[in-house]
Protein backbone atom coordinates (compact mmCIF):
# COMPACT_ATOMS: atom_id res chain seq x y z
CA UNK A 1 0.00 0.00 0.00
CA UNK A 2 1.71 3.14 -1.04
CA UNK A 3 0.17 6.89 0.87
CA UNK A 4 -0.70 8.73 -2.03
CA UNK A 5 -0.48 12.08 0.37
CA UNK A 6 -0.69 13.52 3.37
CA UNK A 7 -2.42 16.06 5.56
CA UNK A 8 -1.06 17.69 8.41
CA UNK A 9 -4.13 19.32 10.45
CA UNK A 10 -5.49 19.91 14.02
CA UNK A 11 -8.34 20.97 15.81
CA UNK A 12 -8.12 22.63 19.41
CA UNK A 13 -4.23 21.01 19.45
CA UNK A 14 -5.80 17.26 18.43
CA UNK A 15 -5.28 15.23 15.40
CA UNK A 16 -6.72 12.24 13.95
CA UNK A 17 -4.50 9.79 12.08
CA UNK A 18 -6.32 7.83 9.69
CA UNK A 19 -4.54 4.78 6.96
CA UNK A 20 -6.36 4.48 3.63
CA UNK A 21 -8.15 1.34 2.81
CA UNK A 22 -7.49 0.28 -0.13
CA UNK A 23 -4.75 -2.31 1.29
CA UNK A 24 -7.87 -4.04 3.50
CA UNK A 25 -9.14 -5.20 -0.20
CA UNK A 26 -8.15 -7.95 -2.49
CA UNK A 27 -9.51 -6.26 -5.80
CA UNK A 28 -7.42 -3.28 -7.44
CA UNK A 29 -8.80 0.12 -6.55
CA UNK A 30 -11.77 -0.34 -3.99
CA UNK A 31 -10.89 0.97 -0.54
CA UNK A 32 -9.54 4.08 -2.88
CA UNK A 33 -12.06 6.56 -1.24
CA UNK A 34 -12.24 5.17 2.26
CA UNK A 35 -9.80 5.64 5.08
CA UNK A 36 -9.50 3.49 8.10
CA UNK A 37 -9.37 4.65 12.07
CA UNK A 38 -7.34 2.47 13.85
CA UNK A 39 -7.75 3.95 17.51
CA UNK A 40 -11.18 3.04 19.13
CA UNK A 41 -10.21 2.23 23.02
CA UNK A 42 -13.07 5.29 24.21
CA UNK A 43 -16.00 6.59 22.98
CA UNK A 44 -15.22 10.49 23.61
CA UNK A 45 -11.98 9.77 22.10
CA UNK A 46 -13.43 8.75 19.20
CA UNK A 47 -15.89 11.79 19.07
CA UNK A 48 -13.60 14.17 19.10
CA UNK A 49 -11.84 12.14 16.45
CA UNK A 50 -14.60 12.49 14.35
CA UNK A 51 -15.17 16.46 15.13
CA UNK A 52 -11.11 16.63 13.97
CA UNK A 53 -12.03 14.57 10.73
CA UNK A 54 -15.33 16.66 10.12
CA UNK A 55 -13.16 20.03 10.50
CA UNK A 56 -10.32 18.67 8.42
CA UNK A 57 -12.64 17.68 5.29
CA UNK A 58 -14.69 21.09 5.79
CA UNK A 59 -11.38 22.72 5.44
CA UNK A 60 -10.49 20.89 2.40
CA UNK A 61 -13.21 20.29 0.12
CA UNK A 62 -13.23 17.74 -2.52
CA UNK A 63 -9.39 16.43 -1.85
CA UNK A 64 -8.65 13.43 -2.97
CA UNK A 65 -5.37 10.99 -3.57
CA UNK A 66 -4.48 12.16 -7.25
CA UNK A 67 -5.42 8.73 -9.55
CA UNK A 68 -8.59 7.43 -10.89
CA UNK A 69 -10.75 5.87 -8.26
CA UNK A 70 -12.61 2.54 -9.74
CA UNK A 71 -15.99 2.37 -9.83
CA UNK A 72 -17.71 -0.43 -7.43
Amino acid sequence: MKLQFALEFSLDGETVMVAPADGFYATPGLGRDEIRIAYVLEEPKLRRAMRVLEAALAAYPGRRAPGPVVPV
